[in-house]
């Protein structure tokens, strides 16, 4: 049955009609249009307002207020002010307001504005919802009635509603009657059969339904079923175009299928076969073959057809039964198919070899992946049995020491099981081997080369049980290899130590692991190294030097300073490069110095010393010269202000990190320059300054320690400017 077009009792769109109000608020006149008194849902409508200064002052307007029903939406954008665009703030649903500047007076008393709503769904229909306007203006001249009007009313929603009944109407059988109403609206459906109150249905998203069951008086009986939407606060009421015809009489359970036939009529276990017949057209059909089924439909001739697999051997009884709404009839008389057993094939591997004491894993494949329990034998003796998995079984065969040098005839058999038949594979033969022994000592170990430096890598080679696993040890440190047929083997191992290191090789096999080789040596002497001093910057009574050594291969240990061969310190090397801070005291002034970097060695590397940096020492600089830093503990990543008091007026003063220049700085005439430093490390560092003096050149220098950067606080906010909160005008 098709669904009916829907009859609208709603109310239509009506066409726009303007609605105007005059009203005096203050010492102003709102003369206000809304271009359309009546509009509907989804609809745009645009306010304009004529406003007349009738005083005598010549106030200044700051904003308009335009009041309305909370149901209109403000279309951004929309408001205008003597036609130009102005800034508007409409979070308040039920105004707008327009913010700017306009001054009145006696010669220019009038102006307007325009603004456009949508209305929408929720706004109340079919009654009068009010509309206002209100001026705000210095000199106390500001007004605002809420009611200036005029009114609009907002007409009830047109609905149309369309009728669906299916199933076709029948005795004791539910017919469900589907109401959609336009609009997706929501509310009550009321349902009738010939003019009859069958029930009601509550609309959601615009679909009600009912469930209608004709009883017995109603077999053959003419029906005509409308659907009314009984509309709401916001949708008119509509009726469904009537759905008719005649109700038919109780279904009743069908007849047994007939012509029942099986195709083919023998088959293997687990094949496919084809039930085909005839039953009640329409019905559903339910074959069984053994403990398998199948379903089919009849078609409008009455022919069903469906595929079932056979499980069972034997003959195997078939029939078929349909149903239909009202319960399922008889079943067919019983045909028959011949299920024989699925032939199988198996197959056996043995591995390893058979050997004493050694385990052989016998693995049959059964073909079909079936299941089952397989029989392993030696000889005609039955070894045990395994269990089919995906059609492959194993069993462990472990020979004893009478078995030594038999021969052996190994058979797998497939037991066989409700759908599979039996097979016997192949015999695999042999004889079987003794029992395995450990490998001897491998034989002829040579390293080389026969002398490295510690960390060097050796190659040891020598002769094992072909195929054997061979571990060599040379001090600490070991390598693996793997005896080739011939039984030669060879690997590589970094020595470790230092001295006289012996090295032995051990094979091993599946039995375990023999004796190690007769020990061979490699002679292992320390890494040889080389020490650079660099002293910068040169020695100077009561400022900083920094006597920096460098160890070649970047290794790490101890590095012990001197001058004049008196000890001034130790360093501690990282990636080959230590460094000692050295301040020469005022007894040092004039004094030759001659100082030397000693690297004092370790377990792996040779102490070595570098050449002397000679020189003398330099008197300390004239005058008094002060460098402040502020703060005095500077924080990486924040300015800090370095101030070098006692320089000769209008020289320049050089300020450095280390071989970086921070700035130049002038002194001034109150003797003092000043520049900013914004160190990037924490730690100590030392200040270097570049001064004239006296009209001499001096070095002064100043240690400092820079604290890590702080953890940030939580950024503050600024206020918005005014002008980013109102329009321009």
């Amino acid at each position: 049955m098709t669904a009916g077009f829907a009859a609208s009792l709603g109310v239509g769109t009506a066409s726009a009609a303007p609605v105007s109000g005059s009203t005096n608020s203050g010492s102003w006149t709102f003369n206000r249009t809304i271009s359309n008194g009546t509009p509907v849902p989804g609809e745009t409508i645009t306010v304009t307002n004529n406003i007349r200064w009738n005083g005598g002052l010549a106030p200044t307007i700051s904003a308009f207020k335009d009041i309305h029903p909370a149901c209109l939406t403000y279309v951004a954008n929309s408001s205008r002010v003597s036609g130009k665009g102005v800034g508007t703030d409409s979070s308040d649903p039920t105004v707008v307001r327009m913010t700017g500047s306009w001054i009145r007076s006696a010669v220019d008393r009038n102006i307007d504005y325009t603004v456009q709503y949508t209305v929408g769904q929720n706004c109340a229909r079919d009654v009068a919802l009010t509309t206002g306007a209100g001026i705000s203006a210095n000199q106390g001249t500001g007004s605002e009635t809420a009611n200036a009007g005029p009114s609009i009313t907002v007409a009830k929603s047109a609905t149309t509603t369309s009728l669906t009944v299916s199933p076709v109407p029948q005795v004791d059988s539910v017919s469900t009657l589907t109401a959609t109403v336009s609009g997706g609206v929501a509310g009550v459906v009321e349902f009738s059969n010939n003019g009859v109150v069958l029930g009601t249905g509550t609309a959601v998203d615009g679909v009600a339904t009912y469930s209608w069951t004709p009883g017995v008086a109603d077999a053959g009986q003419s029906f005509s079923v409308i659907a009314k939407y009984l509309g709401d606060a916001s949708n008119a009421a509509s009726v469904s175009v009537a759905q008719t015809g005649t109700v038919a009489a109780a279904p009743a359970v069908p007849a047994a299928p007939s012509d029942v036939v099986v195709s083919p009529a023998a088959v293997v276990v687990g094949d496919t076969v084809t039930v085909s017949g005839k039953a009640e057209a329409g019905s559903s059909v339910v074959v069984t073959a053994g403990g398998q089924t199948c379903s089919a439909t009849a078609d409008v001739g009455g022919v069903f057809s469906c595929d079932v697999v056979v499980d069972v051997v034997g003959s195997v009884s078939v029939t078929a039964v349909a149903s239909n709404g009202v319960g399922s009839g008889p079943a067919s008389v019983p045909v028959s198919v011949e299920v024989s057993k699925r032939a199988t094939a198996t197959s056996l591997t043995v591995s390893p070899v058979p050997q004493v004491d050694s385990v052989s894993t016998l693995t049959a494949t059964v073909s079909g992946g079936v299941a089952g329990v397989v029989e392993f034998s030696n000889n005609g003796v039955v070894l045990g049995t395994g269990t089919a998995v995906d059609g492959v079984a194993t069993y462990s065969w472990t020979p004893g020491v009478a078995d030594a040098g038999q021969s052996f005839s190994v058979i797998a058999k497939y037991l066989g099981d409700a759908s599979n038949a039996a097979s016997v594979s192949v015999a695999q033969t042999g004889t079987v081997a003794a029992a395995p022994a450990v490998p001897a000592a491998p034989s002829d170990v040579v390293v080389s080369p026969a002398a490295v430096v510690v960390g060097d890598t050796v190659t040891v080679s020598g002769k094992a049980e072909a195929g054997s696993s061979v571990v060599v040890t040379a001090g600490g440190q070991t390598c693996s290899a793997t005896a080739d047929v011939g039984g030669v083997f060879s690997c590589d191992v970094v020595v470790d130590v230092v001295g006289s290191v012996s090295v032995t090789a051990v094979a091993s096999n599946g039995v375990g692991s023999g004796p190690a080789s007769v020990p061979v040596s490699v002679e292992v002497s320390k890494r040889a190294t080389a020490t650079s001093l660099t002293v910068s910057p040169v020695p100077q009574v009561d400022s900083v030097s920094t006597l920096t050594a460098t160890v070649s291969g970047g290794v790490a240990g101890v590095v012990e300073f001197s001058n004049n061969g008196v000890v001034l310190g130790t360093g501690t090397a990282v990636d080959g490069v230590a460094t000692y801070s050295w301040t020469p005291g005022v007894a040092d002034a004039g004094q030759s110095f001659s100082v030397i970097a000693k690297y004092l060695g370790d377990a792996s590397n040779a102490a070595s010393v570098s050449v002397a940096q000679t020189g003398t020492v330099a008197a300390a600089p004239v005058g008094s010269v002060v460098i402040a830093v502020n703060p005095a503990a500077p924080i990486s990543g924040a300015p800090s202000a370095i101030t070098v008091t006692g320089a000769d007026t209008g020289t320049d003063v050089t300020i450095k990190v280390g071989a970086e220049t921070i700035c130049t700085a002038t002194v001034t005439a109150d003797g003092t320059a000043t520049c900013t430093w914004t160190p990037t490390a924490a730690g100590s560092q030392v200040l270097t300054v570049d001064v004239t003096v006296g009209g001499t050149a001096n070095t002064v220098t100043k240690v400092v320690t820079v604290e890590a950067e702080e953890v940030p606080g939580s950024p503050t906010g600024s206020l918005g400017s005014l002008a980013g909160l109102l329009g321009s005008s």
